[in-house]
């Protein structure tokens, strides 16, 4: 009996093929105790009718439901596909050697006790992973709860799953950390009639990891879209690839990722041995490869939901049918807090509309056909909902429905679903209120139409918002061209005057004119020649924030002035600190203020340079108003930026200012951006603040300091 493909590579890359659509199986632990994960396992293979072959390996008994049973991993035959680890952790290691040894191809391990429990438990864990790697094998876990393909019928879990009959529609990958999130998910689906393709729970990822699953399901051109989970992506690099990969071929991805607060970091560390990264990184680096970011299961779900079952993705808007005035001004309320526009229609079709319900609806959006429309429902929904979407204005349509008797909802389901299968449009049913269940009849004709269903509007309402997000990706504009700086004037924390004179060589950036003295008649004189009043700032390395050492003065506007303000700071460093050391003063010429902008670029060690721009003083500070952008972002896509910014009324022109120069910051930016990645030994860049000047008049660099990774030998 043919045991599995040929196993000749195996010593080489582990061919994940083998693990993900195994042409034989293992269960090692097999038990024919109804509660053991061993029994579980192999009740899901007979659900799935699983057709290849299937081992069983248990030394204490010759066969279970009519499969005999080997004592020994080693005893198992060689080149098995994929096995099921259902053993305690101190006999997996054991019999993984074994495993290999046999030509085994991949496993799944079910087992906890590894990283998430501290160095002993990591320690044991990164033997797992050396095996592996050494022996060619594609590795599961450990701390999960398998996989699931379900094109394929390949159970490689002891959870409760059951067939997905797909019906021909594009397949929901499901990759999450979480074995638990998995589980819901594939819950949630089997009640919501998603049409899942996989569900793959990676656990401690010893091995293989979210972004190797991603990558290798991502060209499968069964799989229409992902829903992913994570705490932790260990390889954001590949990740941003696949990402890349799945916009181009047109496929939504949906993560949900924890992390967000500092307690939630903490937790992932003693659930699956994650390691927390910067969340804001890492939600602007995949945002800009059009990955949707949400924050909550249900949103993941619902989401999942739509991109899986309508017909088309929208782009353009949505528009709303209702059966209730009320719901009207709440669907409004929902719309105007997620900055969901819902577009009007044009006269002409609202004149349509009416003609089709009753002389007294109002034309808008959403449309109240009001509980009359009781009396002929697949004439006005359908009707209503082509006139709306042959308008241009939506491609999306939700029909939100007061329920009703078990007979009255089917008939609304039943108008609902001709609507969605006579258009080919994205049309979704809401059922107003979730404490009333929807009946059996009401669902089927919907899951057979391939319509979403909710029973809230408001979330309803999110997801087609969401869905519209996922269509029209972050702009991010042209990139600048590439540079080539000049070299750096130091290591380590680079001083204001030499950063801001290297910054306006490397990007053109403006600052103010300037002169480093180092005497109090030397700054006097220079004032003279730069034009009073002029600020005096303390030069070091070691004093980044100046003013906390009383190293700044400004709107000196005389020599006597200025030679009294430079022996003042000199004063008040050796006061702060005493025997600090100092390159000299800054005389820097004032000029006129304007709204102020904090532009800066930091490294980060998983997702690479990253831009922040944003609003600065107490709004950056009070309020967080400011958007991080992946380094390689053109000018577009950060002016895009700043106009999303709370305080965007300000740049725009607010009480009778003039709009201010979004052009120019969006361009300092994006250079900003390009010689972080020019200059890979640049940890951080930080300009502040920057005045941003009417438009066309440009911006002004008032403070600027360079970082990189290493202070000179």
């Amino acid at each position: 009996m043919a045991a599995g493909r040929d196993s000749a590579t195996a010593k080489g890359a582990p061919d994940i093929r083998r693990l993900l659509a195994p042409r034989s199986v293992a269960i090692i632990g097999a038990s024919a105790n109804p509660a053991s994960m061993g029994a579980r396992a192999l009740s899901a293979f007979r659900r799935f009718h699983y057709a290849g072959d299937i081992h069983l390996v248990n030394p204490r008994t010759e066969a279970i439901d009519g499969i005999r049973c080997v004592p020994t991993v080693a005893d198992l035959p060689q080149g098995v596909d994929a096995a099921i680890f259902a053993i305690p952790q101190p006999a997996v290691a054991e019999a993984l050697a074994q495993g290999i040894a046999r030509g085994l191809g991949g496993a799944v391990i079910f087992s906890a006790g590894y990283a998430e429990t501290g160095p002993d438990g990591r320690r044991a864990q990164d033997a797992l992973a050396a095996m592996a790697r050494a022996g060619g094998l594609a590795l599961a876990g450990p701390n999960c709860l398998g996989l699931v393909n379900f094109d394929a019928g390949v159970p490689l879990t002891s959870g409760p799953v059951h067939p997905i009959d797909r019906r021909g529609r594009p397949g929901l990958a499901v990759i999450a950390q979480s074995g638990g999130i998995m589980g819901a998910i594939i819950n949630a689906s089997e009640d919501r009639d998603i049409p899942l393709s996989h569900a793959i729970s990676t656990g401690n990822e010893a091995a293989l990891g979210v972004t190797d699953y991603f990558a290798a399901l991502v060209g499968d051109p069964a799989i229409g879209s992902f829903a992913l989970f994570a705490e932790h992506i260990r390889d954001p690099q590949g990740f941003l690839a696949s990402a890349r990969r799945a916009r181009d071929l047109g496929k939504p991805v949906i993560l949900l990722h924890s992390g967000r607060s500092a307690r939630a970091q903490e937790a992932s560390l003693s659930h699956t041995g994650a390691v927390a990264s910067n969340f804001r990184a890492m939600e602007a680096a995949v945002r800009a490869e059009g990955v949707l970011l949400v924050d909550g299961m249900d949103r993941l779900i619902d989401v999942a939901e739509m991109v899986s079952k309508f017909r088309s993705l929208p782009k353009r808007g949505l528009g709303i049918i209702t059966d209730s005035g009320a719901f009207k001004g709440l669907a409004l309320d929902t719309a105007d807090d997620l900055a969901l526009s819902l577009p009007e229609l044009k006269p002409e079709t609202y004149d349509k509309l009416r003609a089709a319900t009753f002389d007294y609806v109002e034309g808008s959006n959403p449309l109240d056909v009001t509980g009359q429309a009781m009396m002929n429902l697949d004439r006005i929904y359908g009707d209503c909902g082509r006139l709306m979407l042959a308008d241009g204005a939506v491609d999306a349509l939700l029909v939100c429905q007061m329920p009703g008797k078990p007979e009255v909802m089917e008939a609304k389901a039943r108008a609902v679903a001709q609507l969605a299968e006579e258009t080919g449009a994205a049309v979704g049913c809401v059922f107003i209120g979730s404490g009333a269940p929807v009946p059996p009849g009401a669902q089927r004709v919907l899951a057979e139409a391939s319509v979403p269903l909710s029973q809230s509007g408001e979330r309803a309402i999110r997801a087609v918002a969401d869905v519209l997000r996922l269509a029209r990706p972050m702009v991010t504009g042209t990139p600048v061209a590439t540079l080539t700086p000049p070299p750096l004037p130091g290591a380590g924390t680079i001083p204001e005057h030499l950063s801001k004179a290297w910054l306006a060589r490397a990007i053109a950036l403006p600052v103010p004119l300037s002169h480093l003295a180092t005497t109090p008649d030397a700054a006097a004189s220079a004032a003279e020649t730069l034009g009073f009043p002029v600020v005096l700032k303390v030069q070091h390395a070691d004093l980044a924030h100046k003013s906390d050492v009383g190293g700044v003065l400004v709107g000196l506007a005389t020599p006597k002035a200025v030679r009294e303000g430079f022996t003042r700071i000199l004063r008040n460093v050796e006061a702060a600190r005493p025997g600090q050391p100092v390159d000299g003063i800054l005389v820097e010429k004032m000029g006129a203020r304007g709204p102020e902008l904090v532009i800066g670029a930091k490294r980060d060690a998983d997702w690479g340079p990253m831009v922040m721009i944003g609003m600065g003083g107490v709004w950056v500070e009070l309020f967080q108003d400011m958007a991080l952008i992946p380094a390689g972002t053109g000018p577009e896509g950060f002016r895009q930026a700043l106009l999303g910014l709370k305080a965007a009324k300000l740049l725009t022109g607010y009480r009778g200012d003039p709009p201010v120069d979004l052009d120019a910051a969006a361009a300092v930016a994006a250079r900003l951006g390009a010689v972080m990645l020019a200059c890979p030994e640049i940890t951080e860049i930080d300009l502040n603040p920057v005045i941003v000047r009417p438009a066309g008049e440009g911006v002004l660099a008032l403070d600027a300091l360079i970082v990189t990774h290493s202070a000179p030998q």
